[in-house]
């Protein structure tokens, strides 16, 4: 190899992790400003699905598959997250900034007025839970 291939080569393995490091800021930016919308004061770890008493087995199943779905498709993914302004979201993806939220016995009436608490950053995906618990269902 003559000097000006290896030059050549060694300039292009330092544009390649340039443009790396470059995606990789991009990245930890768009995660902040995700995580930045949850209260700290609460628990909420990634991977767990929150089960609750309060909520119909439908519903917990529903939302554990949608978490489930999330990371096998390698998205951060998190249940019952509890935003700074104190609404609540089923399953939260930070590095998206989307919220799905599962419809069981609401109506679209109380899930509008529901959504107009949530941070205006988010976009809200409401699900069925009927949906959600076919066999034939994806996101």
């Amino acid at each position: 190899m003559d000097e000006q291939q290896y030059k050549r080569r060694k300039q292009l393995a330092n544009e390649s992790k340039q443009r790396s490091m470059e995606k990789r800021m991009n990245r930890q930016k768009s995660l902040r400003v995700g995580f930045d919308l949850i209260d700290k004061r609460y628990n909420c770890k990634e991977g767990h699905c929150k089960l609750s008493r309060q909520r119909t087995t439908k519903h917990e199943t529903a939302k554990a598959k949608i978490q489930h779905l999330c990371m096998l498709l390698g998205e951060l993914a998190y249940s019952e997250v509890i935003f700074t302004n104190g609404s609540i979201g089923d399953v939260y993806l930070p590095k998206m900034l989307k919220d799905y939220e599962i419809l069981e016995s609401e109506t679209i009436e109380q899930f509008n007025e529901k959504i107009k608490k949530y941070p205006g950053e988010l976009t809200i995906i409401p699900l069925k839970a009927d949906d959600v618990l076919k066999k034939d269902f994806c996101l």
